[in-house]
């Protein structure tokens, strides 16, 4: 029968006192039998080899300056499994006991890992805790629900009303998916342990939030976490939620953490990201879609930093910033990803750039004291230079191009929009108004004059008025400010022949020195 040879990571010497003399060795076991593994020397074959006392034979590392150690420790060393332990991993059977015991024999090693089987659904209806500086971790995860036809990897399926898997101070946990049963409340993963992460792994339908970073108590410090490709769907509440119970919350102890690739999906009641009570992360490339909200910036978070993320089929808003969310910044390089009408913006000092989704032009909100700003121009037609000095002016120019540089102010409403500078004083008051005027019949050469319901103008503004239609020929008009401050247009009739003037909406502007 052909035999595999197989060597224990280097070459086993078995002290002479036990089999007469010292020599390298290797174990031998025959393929597809139950025949007990034994050590072969070149000649010779000496069974049985787990007879043997494990404890007196020593491991030497190949290399130079290995030296020998002990074959027992090294191998309970490898990566425990939670089979060895009793897990059955089919779904059905309650694997929670396996799975602490596993975990807590990996808590005795220092750097312990516990790996799932690809192919297994561990069921555990009690919270587990990966131990300190240890790794739960799987073989594989979902990009999707599980269903019956799709594959996966190692999936971990919560049953119950409790929080999940807690990760403890350095601890990680990698490459698998966390599902919760139907009706199960509570949260996925609460990764509350300073300097642990949380990476490659898939999360589905979780009562509360289906990853909860920071703690809901204040002695906790979750500091330094790290979360890398995270899948969020279908979340009770929140996909992912940056949060921590603080006796101050303006200092929250979740912060200088990094979350970098999420997909966050079907949260309807929450977000796909949530931000709460929390201050100094950096959030790289997020994906929010179908959710209540996309990304949620809350009350208290500060600090933070957003660069480039895609909202899109949110169900309230695709981006918010809530009021008492300070001095955040989103930066989008994705395109068409920030705007006005894909960004609400209720917090303060927050400092937003992207790109218009609509037109694709730049898209800047910022609260900044600045020096001096230039914005380029890929079109060759120059580029906007915003600068201020000692004298507390402020400069705008239009550089390498004899164009004409124009500030446009524009409203969505009907009234007056007004440029104050200095200690409150008003140097000029821009009047932009639409009215719509009847229409008239006006007699050859004649006129006729209609007032303008316009508040608060006075005979030292000066302003104009245009039909948004084209008029017939001959006629001409002019506004002006009566002697009763009045705002009036006349419209004359420079023919011999009568004109029907067609009621329309006519645009005032005017300005006020």
């Amino acid at each position: 029968m052909k035999k595999i040879r197989r060597k224990l990571l280097g070459a086993l010497l078995v002290p002479a006192a036990y089999f007469g003399r010292s020599k390298a060795a290797t174990v031998d076991q025959a393929e597809g039998t139950n025949e007990k593994p034994g050590l072969t020397f070149a000649d010779r074959k000496v069974e049985p080899f787990l007879g043997a006392d494990l404890g007196s034979i020593k491991f030497t590392q190949s290399g130079v300056g290995a030296v020998p150690s002990n074959v027992l420790e090294k191998l309970r060393r490898i990566i425990i499994e939670p089979e060895d332990f009793g897990a059955v991993g089919d779904g059905v059977v309650d694997d929670f006991q396996a799975l602490q015991f596993a975990l807590q024999q990996a808590g005795k090693i220092t750097g312990g890992v516990v790996r799932g089987r690809a192919g297994k659904i561990y069921r555990y209806t009690k919270s587990l805790v990966i131990p300190a500086s240890c790794t739960l971790s799987g073989e594989g995860y979902l990009s999707d629900p599980p269903s019956e036809k799709s594959s996966h990897g190692t999936i971990y399926l919560k049953d119950g009303n409790f929080n999940g898997i807690t990760l403890s101070e350095c601890s990680s946990l990698s490459n698998c998916s966390l599902v919760g049963a139907p009706g199960n409340k509570g949260d996925g993963v609460c990764q509350i342990g300073t300097r642990s992460s949380v990476n490659n792994v898939s999360m589905f339908y979780h009562g509360r939030d289906n990853y909860r970073i920071g703690s809901d108590s204040s002695s906790d410090n979750t500091n330094m976490w790290r979360g890398v490709n995270i899948i969020s769907y279908g979340a009770g509440r929140n996909g992912i939620f940056v949060d921590h119970q603080s006796k101050d919350p303006l200092h929250p102890d979740v912060n200088c953490g990094l979350l970098m690739g999420a997909d966050c999906r079907q949260s309807r009641s929450g977000a796909g990201l949530k931000l709460g009570r929390c201050s100094d992360n950096t959030i790289i490339q997020v994906s929010a879609q179908f959710n209540g909200t996309g990304i949620l910036l809350d009350k208290y978070a500060k600090g933070n930093v957003i660069v480039s993320y895609y909202v899109e089929g949110n169900l309230d808003k695709n981006f918010s910033l809530s009021d008492g969310a300070i001095r955040n910044s989103v930066l989008s390089t994705t395109n068409g990803a920030t705007s006005s009408d894909v960004l609400s913006d209720a917090g303060s000092d927050n400092y937003v750039i992207g790109r218009d989704s609509k037109t694709g032009f730049p898209y800047l909100k910022s609260p900044m004291i600045f020096k001096e700003i230039d914005l380029n121009s890929s079109s060759g037609a120059g580029y906007m230079s915003f600068s201020s000095n000692g004298e507390r002016k402020f400069n705008l120019e239009l550089k390498q191009t004899d164009a004409d540089a124009v500030l446009s102010i524009r409203s969505a409403g009907k009234g007056r929009l007004r440029l104050r500078l200095g200690e409150g004083a008003t140097v000029s008051e821009v009047l932009r108004h639409d009215i719509f005027i009847e229409a008239m019949v006006i007699s050859p050469f004649a006129s006729q004059e209609k007032l303008l319901n316009l508040a608060g103008v006075n005979d030292s503004m000066s302003f104009y008025i245009i039909p948004k239609f084209k008029p017939p020929e001959g006629v001409v008009w002019n506004a002006f400010i009566d002697d009763q401050q009045k705002a009036k247009v006349r419209i004359s009739n420079i023919t011999n022949s009568e004109i029907s003037l067609k009621g329309g909406v006519w645009r005032i502007e005017g300005v006020a020195a």
